[in-house]
């Protein structure tokens, strides 16, 4: 709860720098409840499209939603899965990754995910 905490001070506040932005965000999306992701990914995406995103975090942020949209999708949840499928793919165009990993393009790929 004290990193969603300073990551709010931190949101309100745009001269905070960039790594110490990266690294709430983090900590929160590691702690934060389940409603509240969405808004911790597009304050980052937010910061991310005016070039402003460490890229190891950026990375790591790719990874974390992806591998949610994973979870959701073998949960049954595929409204959920497209939306965190989704969220991935924007964030890895803003240089978290070149590609897909294979395991989620295959993934895609066989189960017809509605993620395109």
């Amino acid at each position: 709860e004290a990193a969603l905490q300073v990551l709010s001070i931190f949101l309100r506040c745009e001269s905070v720098a960039t790594t110490e932005f990266a690294t709430a965000i983090r900590e929160a999306v590691q702690r934060a409840p389940e409603q509240e992701l969405p808004g911790l990914f597009n304050a980052a995406e937010e910061r991310a499209n005016a070039g402003e995103y460490p890229v190891a975090e950026l990375r790591w942020l790719v990874s974390w939603a992806w591998n949610e949209g994973v979870r959701r999708h073998y949960e049954g949840s595929r409204k959920e899965a497209n939306e965190w499928f989704h969220r991935a793919l924007r964030l890895q165009g803003r240089g978290g990754f070149d590609e897909l990993p294979h395991e989620g393009r295959e993934l895609v790929l066989s189960e017809g995910l509605e993620c395109f």
